[in-house]
């Protein structure tokens, strides 16, 4: 019998920090785990469609100041 190694890979919703001067507040970068990139992807969408924030974007890291996780995960 042959086995076979499964490979996961987490694919981040990255939301980098922005200030909104007509609330005159800021927001920090989060990074957000999603299972693929096409649920990371569909995420983009929603987030467009309700104009959350001007930049988001799917990569395989997260973003280095993400304030949603511990900097251990980064070495």
């Amino acid at each position: 019998m042959n086995l076979v190694a499964a490979v996961a890979m987490t694919w981040w919703l990255n939301i980098p920090g922005y200030c909104d001067p007509q609330m005159k507040e800021c927001y920090p970068d989060l990074s957000i785990p999603t299972t693929t990139r096409d649920v990371c992807m569909d995420a983009i969408v929603e987030y467009a469609k309700e104009d959350y924030v001007f930049y988001i974007g799917c990569d395989i890291k997260p973003l280095p100041n993400a304030v949603n996780l511990k900097k251990k995960v980064f070495k």
